[in-house]
C-alpha cells in the first residue's frame, strides 16, 4: 500500500501514524530483584495479557496473548550482561501469530545503574509493531521495606506504541500480601507527575503506567506483576488510544549448567551483535561492507534454528532488506546530484500544464508530498512562508507535487492547499511517474533544481534549514 512510504513512519519516531501505526500488543517487563548476581541464573514468567487501541472514528480493536519472559545473567565482571526475551502468542478472533523480542542490558552492581545496550538496536529486535522488552527492574531498593514507604529512581519504561526511554518514576509499598504460600511486598509504580505530557510537534503526549509487583519478603526476589498503561496522543479534536494490560507469575527460577549457558548466551549475543552491525550500515558503506553482513546473517540463521530465534532472524533479515534499499537509494541519489534533471510536464490544479524545462533561469523546488502524510502537513506551512513567500522574490519557484492518493488525487490535492492557503504551483503526478524519475521512496521529498537545470539537493523529509542554505547559495550568485 502506497501510504506505507511515508517518511512520517520513517523519520518521525512520535508521528501520529507512528502511534497509530505502533500497535503494540503485549511487551511484559521483568520483575526480578536479586542483589546479588550469579551467571546462569535465569527467571521465567508466564501471563496473560490484552492490548486495546482506540482511534475514534478510524476504529477499535482488542489483541489477546499468553506471554513467556526469559531473563538470563549471561556475563559477570566489568559488564554484567542481562538479558531479556519475551515471546508472545497473540491471538484476535481466529488468528494467531507467534511474536518475540530480545534486549539485553548492563548493570553496574556498584552504582546498581542498569543500562540498555544497543541503542537501535534494541528497535531492530521485536517483531514489529508490536513494541520492545525493557527491563527496569527494582533495582534501587530501600534498605529496608516497611508499609507506605515511598522512593523515585530514573529508569527505562516500556509503554505500548513508542519506544523505551528513562522517565521518573514512583513507588510505594503497600504493604504485605500472600501469593500461594509466599508472604510477599506489594508494591505500586507510577510515573511521577501522571498523567506525564510531552509536547511533541504533532500534538501532546499524555502517558500513564499503574504496576503492582509482588516481591518474596525473604530474597526480593519477583513473584509477579499486575500492568496497565496507557498512551494517549491528542491533536486537537483527534485522539488515538493506546492501552495495554498484563499479569506475570514467576513459573521457575533455575541455574544453567555450563553447557546451557553457553548455548544461551552464543544465541543472544549472536542475533544481538547482528542487530547492531545492521545500525551501523551508512550511506558511506560499501558494497563488500554490505556482502559481509548479509553473509553473517545467512551463517547464523542456519544454527539460529530453535524457537524463538527464527522469529528475531526474520525480523532481522527485513530490516536488512530495507537497509540494503536505503543503501541503494542512497548511491542513486548521489549519482543523480550535479546532473541534469529528468524533464517531466504535469497538470495543474488550474488546468494548466507546467513543463520543468520551461523553468529554465530560475531556481526550482519541488516538494513531493501527499494529503494523508502528517509531515507533509506539518511542513506545508513552513513551506508557504519560509520558502516561498521568503524566496518567489529572488527567482525561486515552488512546485508541489501531490503523489501517492488512494482516489480522488485532484480533489484531495485541492483540498490539502486550501487547508493550508498554499499560493505556490500544486501538480498533480497521479501515475507516480515524476516521483520515479526523482527516486522518491517517501513523502515528503524536496528536491532543488538550480538555473541551468541541475539537481543540487534531493533529501526525503523536510529540512529546513538545509532547504535554507542551498537556496541562500544558488540565489547569491
Amino acid at each position: 500500500m502506497r501510504m506505507m512510504h511515508c517518511n512520517c513512519c520513517k523519520l518521525k519516531r512520535f508521528s501520529i501514524i507512528t502511534v497509530a501505526m505502533l500497535v503494540a500488543v503485549i511487551t511484559p517487563q521483568l520483575w526480578t530483584a536479586p542483589l546479588t548476581l550469579e551467571v546462569g541464573q535465569e527467571w521465567i514468567f508466564d501471563g496473560k495479557g490484552t492490548f486495546s487501541f482506540d482511534r475514534g472514528p478510524r476504529g477499535k480493536g482488542k489483541f489477546e496473548g499468553s506471554i513467556r519472559q526469559v531473563a538470563t545473567v549471561l556475563t559477570r565482571g566489568e559488564e554484567n550482561k542481562i538479558a531479556a526475551l519475551c515471546t508472545t502468542t497473540l491471538k484476535r478472533g481466529q488468528r494467531s501469530s507467534e511474536l518475540a523480542s530480545l534486549s539485553i542490558y548492563n548493570w553496574d552492581s556498584a552504582t546498581r545503574n542498569l543500562e540498555m545496550l544497543g541503542g537501535r538496536a534494541n528497535l531492530i529486535l521485536r517483531d514489529d509493531p508490536w513494541g520492545i522488552i525493557t527491563l527496569p527492574l527494582i533495582w534501587h531498593l530501600p534498605d529496608k521495606l516497611t508499609a507506605n514507604i515511598k522512593w523515585e529512581n530514573s529508569e527505562f519504561v516500556d509503554l505500548p506504541g513508542i519506544p523505551p526511554d528513562k522517565m521518573q518514576v514512583a513507588y510505594r509499598v503497600l504493604g504485605l500480601e500472600k501469593i500461594g504460600d509466599r508472604e510477599c511486598w506489594k508494591i505500586e509504580r507510577t510515573l511521577v507527575n501522571q498523567p506525564m505530557r510531552i509536547q511533541l510537534r504533532q500534538g501532546q503526549l499524555y502517558l500513564q503506567l499503574t504496576e503492582h509487583i509482588w516481591l518474596d519478603r525473604s530474597s526480593l526476589t519477583a513473584i509477579g506483576c499486575k500492568h496497565s498503561s496507557t498512551v494517549e496522543l491528542k491533536r486537537g479534536n483527534a485522539s488515538t488510544k493506546l492501552m495495554r494490560t498484563y499479569e506475570l507469575r514467576l513459573s521457575n527460577q533455575r541455574k544453567l549448567s555450563a553447557q546451557q549457558l553457553t548455548q544461551q548466551r552464543k544465541r543472544m549475543l549472536t542475533v544481538f551483535n547482528i542487530a547492531q552491525q545492521i545500525i551501523g550500515i551508512t550511506e558511506q558503506a560499501t558494497e563488500q561492507q554490505m556482502n559481509v553482513v548479509e553473509r553473517t546473517i545467512a551463517n547464523a540463521a542456519k544454527d539460529l534454528t530453535d524457537a524463538p530465534y527464527p522469529i528475531l532472524m526474520q525480523r532481522i533479515q527485513r530490516v536488512l532488506k530495507l537497509a540494503r534499499e536505503r543503501w541503494e537509494q542512497s548511491r542513486k541519489v548521489a549519482m543523480m546530484i550535479g546532473k541534469v534533471a529528468p524533464d517531466f510536464t504535469l497538470p495543474t490544479l488550474t488546468g494548466a500544464q507546467i513543463k520543468l524545462s520551461a523553468l529554465r533561469g530560475k531556481v526550482v523546488v519541488l516538494n513531493f508530498f501527499a494529503s494523508w502524510c502528517g509531515p507533509c502537513n506539518s511542513e506545508a506551512p513552513q513551506m508557504q512562508k519560509e520558502i516561498w513567500q521568503a524566496y518567489k522574490g529572488k527567482g525561486v519557484v515552488v512546485i508541489g507535487i501531490n503523489i501517492w492518493e488512494r482516489d480522488k488525487p485532484h480533489e484531495r490535492a485541492e483540498a490539502f492547499k486550501k487547508k493550508h492557503k498554499l499560493t505556490y504551483t500544486i501538480a498533480v503526478d497521479e501515475a507516480g511517474k515524476v516521483a520515479e524519475q526523482f527516486l522518491v521512496r517517501g513523502v515528503p521529498t524536496n528536491v532543488i533544481i538550480d538555473q541551468d537545470g541541475k539537481v543540487r539537493y534531493l533529501q526525503a523529509g523536510f529540512n529546513l534549514n538545509a532547504i535554507k542554505q542551498m537556496l541562500d547559495k544558488l540565489t547569491s550568485k
